[in-house]
């Protein structure tokens, strides 16, 4: 294990896509800024409307925590956790809960909402705008960071109103769990977390904190806006998030509407958010999280640990030139279309294809062909399109373009 984390301390840069607990992966502002990756030149967003949808396919889901049995979990990192055995309430102010934000982080800047809870009572998934950011089960909101130096740069997670911190868990590395495995880790997929208990019966979850960051410990009282730990890749994580999650009694609370988990989404109620923290939690219905180049086909988990050229150079000797792109919040019938051009302004690839399945994150690729010859010295541009039918006519949701040298 020593081994592979000094291995991940080297190569570890980079993020995307997702798998949580309790479960869950990841509309639209008429100008959205390059979000996660600093060779994104242009990224315009134009807003989008959900209402209804299809129902996307269920996705698998890694692994829930299960209640324990006889009380209080002794303090192990294979000890499963669960909110949903909490019970009793701490004394506290009146009036209805309301939450602020549970992270130190400014949405569309340093952080993403990458997926909110299923609100969809069927198979398939959709968030509470009926949106595509969601999986199926969801039952927590996760909050990404761009990359692995954020989060060791250190980002605050913080008490969303004030409570009694019912329990603690720490001791996990921070490593993606396909590295090491889905079993290695047993029933603790939220990782290192803290629960706290607020009056009224509610329960929030924190999770995937950062190894050895956890500032409290059970029975401590904090106030809102405290800090409670820090950003981390612990658990079934596969990108640096907060897992935040709130319920009464055993039922899963939709922090968007107040609603329970299944009441099906575009549902008018009240949030359980300060207006305040509201204003903060700005809904992306779709971004690009990654684009960039490679001399080769990259993975996932490629693109995700920083194997992207960025806005750097390729060897003229390269055998391919290969652009890639990650967006999240893409939906069934979209069209993505990816261009490369060369030095002289002319298209050199492109593909285009209609997807068909709704996903929170979907990485796309397309390659100029391998040739005898060298690639032509100079710059090169890649640009990616997302379009939607939208009033029976397809139209772009978001562009994406970034740039790369071949000496």
């Amino acid at each position: 294990m020593k081994s592979l984390l000094t291995f991940l301390a080297v190569v570890v840069i980079g993020a995307l896509g997702a798998v949580g607990y309790l479960y869950s992966q990841e509309g639209g502002q008429d100008r959205i800024a390059a979000l996660f990756q600093s060779t994104v030149e242009r990224v315009t967003q134009i807003a989008v409307g959900f209402k209804g949808g299809a129902e996307p396919e269920a996705q698998t889901q890694a692994g829930s925590e299960t209640p324990p049995e006889g009380g209080p979990p002794p303090q192990d990192a294979k000890q499963p956790l669960s909110i949903a055995t909490a019970s009793g309430q701490p004394a506290d102010d009146a009036g209805p809960l309301r939450l602020g934000m549970p992270i130190d982080c400014v949405v569309g800047r340093n952080c993403l909402i990458q997926a909110y809870v299923d609100t969809d009572p069927g198979p398939g998934f959709a968030d509470y705008r009926c949106g595509s950011l969601s999986f199926e089960r969801s039952q927590g909101t996760k909050i990404r960071l761009p990359d692995q130096g954020t989060m060791q740069g250190g980002v605050n997670v913080l008490a969303a109103a004030a409570g009694e911190v019912l329990r603690v868990r720490d001791g996990l590395p921070d490593v993606d769990y396909r590295l090491v495995g889905r079993e290695s880790l047993g029933k603790s997929a939220l990782g290192n977390v803290v629960l706290l208990r607020h009056r009224d019966g509610y329960v929030t979850a924190y999770g995937h904190l950062k190894q050895g960051s956890i500032t409290v410990a059970e029975g401590d009282r904090v106030g809102p806006g405290e800090i409670l730990g820090q950003v981390g890749l612990s658990g079934v994580s596969a990108y640096p998030h907060l897992h935040f999650e709130i319920r009464q009694g055993r039922k899963v609370i939709d922090p968007f509407t107040g609603l329970e988990q299944d009441a099906g989404c575009g549902e008018a109620a009240e949030p359980v958010w300060t207006p305040a923290a509201l204003k903060q939690l700005t809904y992306h219905g779709t971004a690009v999280l990654r684009i960039g180049f490679a001399e080769s086909l990259l993975n996932e988990a490629a693109v995700e640990y920083g194997f992207l050229k960025g806005q750097g150079a390729v060897a003229a000797a390269a055998s391919d030139l290969v652009l890639h792109v990650s967006v999240s919040g893409s939906r069934t019938g979209d069209t993505a279309r990816l261009e490369i051009f060369g030095p002289d302004g002319s298209a050199v690839a492109s593909s285009s294809t209609t997807l068909n399945e709704d996903a929170a994150v979907k990485l796309l690729h397309t390659t100029i062909a391998p040739a005898a010859e060298p690639l032509t010295p100079g710059a090169y541009s890649g640009v990616f399109t997302l379009s939607r039918v939208t009033d029976g006519a397809p139209r772009p949701v978001i562009t994406a373009q970034t740039g790369i040298r071949v000496e």
